[in-house]
């Protein structure tokens, strides 16, 4: 009966022995093979799995966010289905701030949506920006001689603010004609009161200091206030009757009609002429040098 024991101690020990003490001294009588071995796993492994970067991840995150992020600017502003989305810059780490050293993983993007442009204050500010001319009250006062100059300025047809420097009336007044000097008449009966208000109440032939404004420029000239050569109620460029202004019977030089006015009034630049005697009219040429030295 001993024996029996003694014998089936020794077997368990033998069969421990096969499986702790025996790999262990083959590992160490054989390292290269084991590391071979190992090797030869991990490539196996490697093979087996897809590499997957950072950049891959990365993008594929964005990918999923931006499409959420579309989705989301559409319910937000349906109106707006063009609304931009944008990724704001990553904020740079603080101490109460996890990082991808601390935390192990890229932090998400931040997103931003960008409202839908305001199309209508756009388009209001291109009019406005079209139809913007240069300030007159800006540009310098100039003496400007009427051949050759003025008159290809204030050309047959415009429109130009005459400005009378007793009263600081300003009137928009037309050239329609002249060679000489510029005939002009008031555009409408608003700004032919006017032009009776600065003649004091009653039409004259007095030459009076003004300012011509007329594409962005300011030319020192002399007006009088008496409409002539003309009626209203009459075609322009006939021969008719009892003109305005004791001219009888001639062309009707009214071309603006409806404005209550008979005729034309003259307005005169440095060194132009009357049409009747074709001379440089002195009390004109004063009350231009007036203007010019007025200041204003």
């Amino acid at each position: 009966m001993h024996i029996q024991k003694t014998a089936a101690l020794v077997s368990a020990v033998f069969f421990l022995t096969s499986f702790t003490v025996i790999p262990a001294l083959t590992i160490v009588a054989h390292p290269a093979q084991s590391r071979v071995e190992e090797t030869v796993v991990t490539e196996l492994a490697q093979q087996a799995l897809p590499t997957v970067s950072a950049q891959d991840v990365s993008i594929s995150f964005r990918l999923v966010s931006l499409d959420d992020a579309e989705l989301a600017a559409r319910i937000v502003e349906p109106d707006h289905v063009t609304s931009e989305v944008t990724f704001s810059p990553e904020p740079s780490a603080t101490a109460d701030t996890p990082t991808q050293a601390t935390t192990g993983h890229t932090p998400a993007p931040t997103l931003t949506l960008l409202a839908a442009p305001d199309l209508t204050q756009s388009e209001e500010t291109l009019s406005r920006g079209k139809s913007a001319s240069p300030n007159p009250a800006a540009a310098p006062l100039i003496r400007m001689p009427w051949f050759g100059e003025a008159e290809t300025v204030y050309a047959k047809g415009d429109v130009a603010t005459v400005m009378d420097l007793e009263t600081g009336i300003r009137l928009s007044v037309q050239r329609t004609g002249g060679h000489n000097h510029a005939d002009v008449e008031t555009i409408d009966p608003v700004e032919t009161a006017k032009l009776l208000q600065v003649a004091g109440g009653e039409w004259n032939w007095t030459r009076r200091p003004i300012i011509v404004e007329i594409d962005g420029q300011r030319i020192a000239a002399s007006m009088t206030c008496r409409p002539h050569a003309g009626l209203d109620n009459q075609p322009a460029l006939e021969t008719v009757r009892n003109r305005s202004g004791d001219f009888g019977t001639g062309i009707n030089y009214d071309s603006v009609k409806g404005n209550d006015m008979d005729g034309h009034f003259d307005i005169h630049f440095y060194k132009s002429r009357t049409h009747g005697t074709n001379s440089v009219d002195s009390q004109h040429q004063a009350a231009v040098q007036t203007a010019y030295e007025s200041g204003l």
